[in-house]
């Protein structure tokens, strides 16, 4: 299915944050290549380059998706900026896979490899430093669109279990 799909990027600031959490990393990890995906629909979008989000960091871990059958080192977010963005968006351009539901979140690496124990032992470590530092907030800028294929949803998975903890509570 080709879909137009509008993300934002970590600002210099949130990338420098990140490069110091990460600074012990015991695997490749290019956080360049990171980025929040505001809405993905089969309708345009225009993107607000200009508009800056606050988010802050919820628990991060790694997804296994089985739509896609890949991996992603995934960070939530807890970001009212984003939340009210995605709502204006979907007024015109509806989600083409998720429908009224919208969960904030960083995808740090897209196709996560294999990891040994020793690099799980690292995500967690990390995924509790952000986890615990309120005074450290991400902020994502640089809105853009991009058309993309997807054969199958992408980060299906998180998003069933982000929607279990949801009704959960």
């Amino acid at each position: 299915m080709l879909v137009n799909e509008l993300i934002c990027l970590p600002d210099q600031e949130t990338l420098d944050y990140l490069s110091r959490v990460f600074s012990a990393c015991p695997f490749d990890l290019d956080l360049s290549k990171s980025y929040v995906v505001l809405n993905i629909s089969e309708e345009p979008m225009e993107a607000e380059p200009d508009n800056v989000y606050r988010a802050e960091p919820g628990n991060m871990g790694i997804w296994y998706d089985t739509g896609t059958q890949m991996s992603s080192l995934i960070l939530p977010l807890i970001s009212p900026d984003l939340n009210d963005r995605v709502a204006a968006l979907r007024t015109e351009s509806p989600s083409a896979f998720y429908g009224e539901h919208y969960f904030p979140h960083m995808v740090i690496i897209h196709d996560t490899p294999p990891m040994a124990r020793h690099f799980s032992s690292f995500v967690s470590s990390v995924a509790h430093v952000l986890a615990t530092t309120p005074e450290a907030p991400l902020f994502f800028d640089a809105e853009l669109v991009m058309s993309k294929t997807y054969h199958a949803v992408p980060q299906a998975d998180f998003y069933a279990s982000m929607l279990a903890n949801h009704y959960r509570n």
